[in-house]
């Protein structure tokens, strides 16, 4: 689940990335590499714990997932995947948590995390842009 969730999120950003006209190739902490979208390994860090991972405890713990969910082929030497309803489930859940709305840089208006996500880009483009007048303020959740 952590595995199909941060392809989901990696995918997302990756998008949002090409939508602001970035180089998703180029990314500060992750080293550049044939295929790799650095840029978009690098932004998706702050958000994987609070989106990906409360995900899957969430789906785990009210046993919305079950085991039912998962099917394993030891043909293809895969541990295990998601049924097809147990992929419909997790990205209807996925889609709710981007929508999920919080405070975001001490204002009193909520934003999904969807918009969060498109800020931190934008905050990060202004950074690289204009290293000297703005400065990347990492996501705090509160």
């Amino acid at each position: 689940m952590l595995s199909f969730g941060y392809t989901m999120l990696y995918s997302f950003i990756t998008s949002l990335i090409y939508i602001k006209g970035l180089d998703s190739m180029l990314g500060s902490l992750h080293t550049p590499d044939y295929g790799r979208n650095s840029l978009a390994l690098d932004l998706m860090e702050e958000f994987r714990p609070i989106i990906v991972d409360s995900l899957v405890i969430t789906l785990i713990n009210k046993n919305i997932i079950q085991k039912s969910h998962f099917e394993y082929n030891s043909e293809k030497q895969l541990p295990c995947s998601f049924t097809k309803d147990g992929k419909k489930i997790f990205i209807k859940y996925f889609e709710e948590k981007l929508d999920y709305r919080l405070r975001y840089l001490k204002q009193n208006i909520l934003f999904p995390y969807r918009k969060v996500i498109e800020y931190q880009i934008d905050n990060y483009a202004n950074f690289i842009l204009n290293p000297e007048k703005n400065i990347y303020q990492p996501i705090i959740i509160r």
